[in-house]
């Protein structure tokens, strides 16, 4: 048992007190502070200590506020206050600071201990540690660097795809997105055309156009933008219907093509594999799709479609029917130039395990969904962007 002697607790309810440490004492990123009701602290263990880095002479007497600093939300701040004054427990993802002013995230978990009497004497708090990185990725401020790859296929193509220019027009950029090589692929649907392409800016981001039939030149393309999903369409997780998209998406494309499904990089709505997985967690701890990335100090959403427009530019695709559910795409891609005339729903299912995610994004995010949790079947005919 994890020792309790040196707290300042009544007798009636150290058992309960004992049990709780031990119970949290076995995850080595949770850390355990015990505060009276003036909020000061009359215990810590020592990954709390570990966490912090302060020891734990420095760690008790004091209020937790001072591991809070400038970036600490007020909000979640004041939850935590609020549920203190209220006597009551709450769970809270906050921003804190170590003792050489390093941030780190934690889950703070907090409950209030009652004594024989039905008065609350003390509080209980668990911080679990999310030690989390950007996905280079998903943040590209973190790799910007232009491509730097001597690979004589990609310096010989980044010349091929650069804008027609018209008679008398001022010379244009490359694009960013570059044709590397295109293969004819048997699946067990049947042959696509899989063109490979490299983002000439980050470095390792590699799209995909899967086709089928000849797009070029024409309009009223059937387009689907796919973000890779490795937990879905590699592990099969149920957790979200993304492999479901995507097969549906293939068929689509052969059977109402000529039509390109586009493949892009950008796993857990591009904040990388590790970081959905760690969302993945807060989502067992009763968050939804959201606020999990929330919590982590994740965006919502963090993709960026440049890739779809250059590479329809690249095929000479001149509209589109997007395959979606999702209103932020269609916006996101009219606001680059790409003419999407009209949406195509992708109506699939839902299972147990993917229904709340789904009705998630269908209330936070304005994703389609009716009432009996399918989406929507009805096209949606869109106005052309602007010129």
């Amino acid at each position: 048992m994890v020792a309790t002697q040196d707290l300042a607790v009544d007798a009636c309810h150290r058992k309960f007190l004992q049990d709780f440490l031990w119970r949290h004492s076995q995850f080595e990123r949770e850390g355990i502070v015990v505060t009276n009701t003036k909020e000061i602290i009359v215990y810590a263990s020592d990954r709390f200590s570990t966490i912090t880095g302060y020891k734990r002479k420095e760690i008790l007497g004091r209020n937790c506020r001072f591991l809070q600093g400038t970036d600490t939300d007020p909000a979640a701040v004041n939850e935590i206050r609020t549920a203190i004054n209220l006597r009551r427990s709450c769970k809270v993802g906050l921003l804190n600071y170590r003792k050489d002013g390093t941030q780190f995230w934690n889950l703070l978990s907090i409950t209030p201990l009652i004594d024989s009497r039905g008065e609350v004497t003390n509080f209980a708090g668990a911080s679990y540690v999310l030690c989390l990185v950007p996905s280079p990725l998903s943040d590209l401020r973190l790799d910007v660097k232009p491509w730097m790859s001597s690979n004589r296929l990609l310096e010989e193509n980044e010349s091929a795809v650069e804008v027609p220019q018209e008679s008398g027009s001022s010379r244009e950029e490359p694009l960013k997105t570059v044709f590397v090589a295109e293969t004819r692929l048997p699946t067990c649907r049947g042959f696509y055309r899989v063109r490979a392409y490299r983002d000439s800016h980050v470095s390792h981001y590699e799209p995909l156009a899967i086709i089928s039939g000849d797009v070029r030149g024409l309009k009223e393309v059937a387009l689907r933008v796919h973000d890779q999903c490795v937990t879905s369409e590699v592990l099969g997780s149920l957790k979200c219907d993304c492999k479901e998209q995507l097969n549906y998406s293939l068929e689509y494309i052969r059977e109402h093509g000529p039509g390109v499904v586009i493949y892009l990089q950008q796993e857990g709505r591009g904040i990388g594999l590790a970081n959905k997985i760690a969302a993945y967690a807060m989502q067992e701890r009763g968050y939804d799709t959201v606020d999990a990335n929330r919590v982590l100090g994740l965006p919502d959403d963090s993709r960026e479609y440049q890739a779809v427009k250059d590479i329809l530019t690249d095929l000479e695709v001149l509209s589109v029917r997007l395959l979606t559910n999702n209103p932020r795409k269609i916006c996101e891609l009219q606001g680059l130039g790409v003419e999407v005339v009209s949406r195509v729903p992708i109506v699939l299912p839902s299972s147990e395990f993917s229904l709340g995610y789904l009705e998630a994004k269908a209330a936070r995010m304005g994703h389609f969904l009716d009432d009996d949790n399918q989406l929507r079947t009805a096209e949606l005919t869109l106005p052309a962007p602007a010129r």
